[in-house]
């Protein structure tokens, strides 16, 4: 078994970065001493190419990752720094395995030439006496990114990712600020959404299902599976580049309305991190849980709403909005002004690979009320796609990161990936013109997006899906490089 305490867990990460025990001290002991802080190799600053971040001033070596492509050039432009150490490629969810010497970086740069594809660190060391260190990265050679979504950065369109079940503790797990374990292994919040954070980049409106109450206290309910995480874990999905969060769900009062309050106030205290964030579907009362959240993107209104199954509070106290209040749900959601209309619902069956004939009823009603997208989730696997009119229906996108799952893999090819889904809206003529799916693996562990042979099976098994729904039926094109769907319209 791997270490079996947050602080030894912490104290690798922070050897990985510093490397010597006076760092480790200077570093953990700052960290630990604020009680609500986290300690600085827990946040690493994730670098993108074009842009420059500058450290903490109480850092005294701060550290970066970025991801790069093999052969690519990449210069690395510092203030402040006397040194670096570069490190990696790091494998997901493991250990920096490679160390380079230190690096005196000439007038503030220095060249790198990528090995191999993957993630690497920049560990720095802080020129005595400086309180400004900042680095950036400039990529000099044809392409340095590691590739992402099929039709790439789609800029010119309002670009929404949406992804299923989420939860970064599994059953009844300590109340662990920093990680967890799974089967033995221990993972930091950060390493479990490391393999998918370069594909969020590339989105708008980020939105993921929280399956799971986010609180450090409560009792848990009587039921056989119930699952908490701690706000830390909610920072590091919405640093990872989450902004929409769909909250109810037949795990978001698995520590009673103590939890949901919990759950609210951790959101509040998020947009410290992203004032544009927001949710739907828990609330301090009844009216406030179906009030749809309003996002303002690209010049575009989008209204977002969740319900879901599992729970049924006093209405005048906290609450989360129910399937028995899907009605009231559909009324505000299209009375409000907007030009996207999407609503995340929690139905349909466990491990079902079509849905029943009542969910297909119930996603239709949704579309045929107003609903531009309906993104479904419970059923810990992918359903079908469909159009209805100018309409979207996501049956169920399965899981994302829910570590509370089992390893679906022991399942088979049918249910053993989830999805996640970008669809491009035209900003001017408010439509849909493209859709992309990721088939994901290791969603209960860290997650990862399929290999190309891979990825290019569960496609033709989710068209296949989609075509059992009949008319509108979804169909996916595979992208030769990537073996991903991708779906114009």
């Amino acid at each position: 078994m791997r270490a079996n305490t947050v602080a030894r867990w912490l104290a690798r990460l922070v050897i990985a970065g510093a490397f010597i025990a006076t760092q480790v001290c200077l570093l953990f002991g700052t960290a630990t001493a604020a009680a609500k802080e986290l300690p600085e190799f827990f946040t690493l600053g994730r670098l993108i190419f074009g842009e420059q971040i500058s450290a903490p001033a109480s850092s005294s070596a701060p550290a970066w990752t970025f991801d790069a492509r093999a052969g690519s050039q990449v210069e690395i432009s510092t203030t402040g720094l006397s040194k670096l150490r570069l490190r990696g490629p790091k494998r997901l969810g493991g250990n920096w395995n490679t160390i380079w010497n230190p690096i005196v970086p000439k007038a503030g740069k220095v060249l790198f030439k990528v090995p191999r594809s993957g993630r690497y660190g920049i560990f720095g060391t802080r020129m005595f006496n400086t309180q400004k260190a900042s680095v950036a990265l400039t990529c000099r050679s044809a392409s340095c990114e590691l590739p992402t979504w099929p039709l790439g950065a789609q800029s010119a369109l309002l670009r929404v990712i949406a992804v299923g079940d989420t939860g970064l503790q599994p059953h009844r797990a300590n109340d662990d600020p920093y990680g967890g374990f799974k089967y033995e292994e221990y993972h930091l919040y950060t390493e479990m959404v490391e393999g998918i954070e370069r594909y969020l980049d590339h989105g708008d409106l980020r939105i993921a299902n929280i399956e799971t109450a986010i609180t450090q206290g409560g009792k848990p309910a009587k039921k056989k599976f119930t699952f908490r995480m701690h706000p830390n874990a909610l920072d590091t999905l919405v640093r990872a580049g989450f902004n929409g969060f769909a909250m109810a769900n037949n795990h978001a009062g698995d520590y009673g309305v103590g939890g949901i309050t919990d759950g609210m106030t951790a959101l509040l205290r998020a947009r410290r991190l992203n004032p544009g964030l927001g949710y739907a579907g828990i609330g301090a009362n009844i009216a406030v849980a179906l009030r749809p959240h309003i996002f303002n993107v690209k010049g575009l209104r989008v209204a977002f709403s969740s319900v879901g199954f599992g729970f049924n509070f006093d209405p005048n106290g906290p609450y989360m909005a129910r399937l028995s209040d899907l009605r009231s749900a559909l009324t505000q959601i299209k009375a409000v002004p907007a030009d996207i209309r999407i609503m995340a619902i929690h139905f349909g069956s466990e491990r079902a690979l079509k849905p029943s004939v009542d969910a297909q009823t119930l996603a239709r009603n949704v579309i045929d009320a107003g609903v531009d997208v309906l993104i479904g989730h419970h059923p810990h696997v992918v359903q079908g796609l469909q159009r209805r009119g100018r309409g979207l229906i996501l049956f169920s996108v399965g899981n994302f990161l829910l570590r509370g799952a089992r390893n679906m893999s022991m399942l088979g090819p049918d249910m053993d990936f989830g999805a996640a889904v970008r669809l491009g809206y035209d900003v001017r003529e408010r439509r849909l013109r493209t859709l992309e799916l990721i088939p994901l693996y290791d969603m209960h562990r860290v997650v990862i997006p399929l290999e190309p042979d891979a990825a290019r099976d569960r496609i033709q098994r989710v068209n296949r899906r989609s075509a059992a729904l009949g008319a509108g039926a979804v169909k996916l094109e595979i992208d030769g490089a990537t073996g991903f769907g991708v779906a114009h319209f």
